[in-house]
């Protein structure tokens, strides 16, 4: 699977067993573990269950360690521009706007909630007036403010003046 930084990747599945006579390799008789040695013992056996790792996951398996950014396309809808991004671990994430605002600049409402409705940043930032050519950009961005856990976020940017200006891709890093 396509695997990306912060994401969930497992490394290892242990099965556990409450019967000490399934340690036992029923299909090898002279099976070592003798659930009456204290060593071999389930209360024992997973207190030194890390000690016996043979093995670690190679980096080229893991995600890489650079910044990885995710680019999310907005949409307009009742008058407010809308942004859904999702990302796997937790931390502070910048959200970063590319934008054409040639009218003036505006100072408009950015609302980051979960997927449950849990308001995470409720802020004023100001998008400054661009050229008139239609391909001169300025950028802005702001933080969650706090960290954020793994899953999915709603981020909503609503003003007066909204429907005049375009938005590239919202980055978040």
């Amino acid at each position: 699977p396509k695997v990306k930084a912060g994401q969930a990747i497992i490394a290892a599945i242990a099965i556990a067993t409450k019967d000490p006579k399934d340690l036992k390799d029923p299909k090898d008789p002279k099976d070592p573990k003798d659930p009456k040695d204290p060593k071999d013992s389930p209360k024992t056996l997973w207190a030194d269950f890390d000690k016996d790792i043979l093995v670690s996951t190679p980096d080229s398996l893991l995600p890489p360690r650079d910044n990885a950014t995710i680019e999310v396309e907005g949409r307009m809808k009742k008058g407010r521009m809308e942004w859904d991004f999702t990302v796997g671990v937790a931390k502070v994430y910048a959200l970063r706007w590319r934008y054409h605002n040639a009218e003036k600049a505006r100072v408009l409402h950015v609302r980051i909630t979960d997927a449950n409705g849990v308001v995470y940043k409720d802020d004023d930032i100001t998008f400054l007036q661009t050229q008139e050519k239609k391909s001169k950009r300025k950028a802005t961005s702001i933080t969650t403010g706090t960290q954020v856990n793994a899953g999915t976020y709603h981020v909503t940017v609503s003003g007066e003046g909204l429907d005049t200006m375009t938005f590239d891709p919202m980055v978040v890093e």
